[in-house]
């Protein structure tokens, strides 16, 4: 048997619509948002990696490489 204060408990849950098998609401849209910002962002940099090592092969001077990488 349950403690009253349970008991009572439950009774509140079900009196607001929240019942032991609630679904949890899902906002895919928003996830998946997420997901294309994220892939945007590594995609993003990747390329100015690569970018900076490209010139740092090409004897672009440090200071310079700093500067692209800060503002990238």
């Amino acid at each position: 048997m349950l403690p009253d204060t349970a008991v009572r408990l439950y009774y509140c849950f079900l009196q607001l619509g929240v019942g032991l098998k609630s679904k949890a609401l899902d906002r895919s849209r928003s996830r998946d948002d997420l997901g294309a910002a994220l892939a945007k962002t590594v995609w993003r940099t990747t390329l100015l990696n690569q970018v900076i090592v490209l010139a740092y092969l090409l004897n672009v001077p440090p200071d310079r490489l700093v500067r692209w990488y800060r503002q990238g």
